[in-house]
């Protein structure tokens, strides 16, 4: 799977015509990032990940993140996969 690291945090992504999708995983919490489910504070999606605009958060990629206290959602994205942010609080 490919990776993108931007502000000390390395993205887990697929990419399909032209466009990326940060992903996710119903196996591994927070299958988003190389981090898991031990993302914390306020965190920012980056709009590009290798050149290629984000346009999905996929199903689960944020689940059980729990100590996120705030999530920057890039106006690319247009897609938010079920339960991409379950069991988060903050």
């Amino acid at each position: 799977m490919p990776q993108y690291t931007d502000s000390g945090i390395t993205w887990n992504y697929t990419e399909s015509g032209g466009s990326a999708t940060i992903t996710g995983d119903s196996s591994a919490a927070g299958g988003a990032t190389t981090d898991g489910n031990s993302l914390s504070g306020p965190i920012t999606i980056p709009p590009f990940v290798d050149g290629h605009p984000v346009t999905t958060i996929d199903h689960y990629a944020f689940q059980f993140c729990g100590t996120l206290t705030s999530i920057h959602i890039p106006n690319s994205v247009t897609t938010i996969g079920q339960s991409a942010f379950q069991n988060c609080s903050g």
